[in-house]
This record gives structure tokens, sequence and C-alpha cells, in this order.
């Protein structure tokens, strides 16, 4: 479990840290920020790594503002025999992609990401009854959530580290 301010994410390699307290000039101006890669789309600034390790686990990272906030991370978690394209997909190898995924959340963040429920309409949150290996799960701390998720559209699982303002009742204690 890492021993920092909630949401803040240590890379082991590239060595650094990645803080959404800091804006996106300043993360910018960090040695981390330094090595990523830079695309500007519109309001947005994203940061990417294609290599990077969290925790001892590979991923592929992408850092998004909107403006100066850091908005979300987004980890693709990286597994030996990965290809571009639909070369060598399969179903199988997606979940255990976001098995790796929600371990890693569960080391990170020092808790088992639960099943992750649905607002409605009115803004009532409710719990799916059917929690199979492709919904998602998170963990909630202090100013943010971290989401295991399966894209059946897209093909592929990930995790996202979103960070806004949150209510009092939606804060966790990680």
């Amino acid at each position: 479990m890492q021993d920092l301010k909630p949401g803040v994410l240590v890379v082991e390699e590239p060595s650094g840290v990645i803080d959404p307290q800091l804006g996106s000039r300043e993360f910018g101006e960090t040695p981390l920020g330094q090595v990523c890669g830079l695309r500007l789309d519109g309001m947005r600034t994203r940061y990417f790594m294609e290599d990077a390790v969290l925790g001892g686990q590979a991923f592929k990272v992408e850092i998004v503002y909107d403006g100066e906030r850091m908005e979300r991370v987004d980890l693709c978690v990286k597994m030996p025999g990965d290809k571009k394209g639909w070369d060598g997909w399969t179903e199988e190898g997606e979940r255990r992609r976001k098995g790796l995924g929600e371990a890693w959340i569960a080391k990170a963040f020092g808790a088992t990401a639960d099943a992750k429920p649905i607002t409605m309409e009115d803004g009532v949150e409710v719990v799916p009854f059917e929690n199979a290996w492709d919904s998602p799960r998170r963990v909630l701390f202090h100013g943010g959530e971290v989401v295991s998720y399966y894209d059946s559209k897209a093909g592929f699982a990930g995790v996202v580290v979103r960070y806004g303002e949150m209510g009092a009742d939606q804060r966790g204690g990680h």
C-alpha cells in the first residue's frame, strides 16, 4: 500500500509520482512529466507513457488534465504477449487483465474493489443485482475513486483513477 496522500500514485519506472495536487504545467516540469509524451486536445492536456511500472505492475499510462486540474489517470495493464490491434486478443486475456488491475488496486489502495453502483436519473445509486467478472468495481478515497472496468464494445479492460469533488457521503477512508 502506498504511504502517500490519497490519490498520489508512485511510479517506479520511470521514477516519479503522479500527484493530483499538481497542475498540468507543474506536472510537465517534473522529471516524470519530462519523460512523458504530450498531446493537446482542446482544453485537455494528456501526458502518456507506453511503459511504466506502478506497485510492481507494468502499465500503459495516460494522465488527463482538464485545464490545469488533473481529471483522471487511465491505466492499462501490460501483459506478456500483448500485441497492437486484434492479433492475439481473447476475452480470457481481458478477464486476466481486469483481474491483474483489481489486484493492483487492492495493493495500491489497501482495499478490495467492490461493485460500482449505477447512478439512476434521480441521483440514487443502485448496486447491480448481477456482479459478473466484467462488472465495474471501485474503491473510494478522499477526493476520488479508482475503478476497474471492462469495455465489451471496445474489447479491453482497464483501470481509471478519477479525481474531483465528491460529496461527503462518497468519500472513502482510503
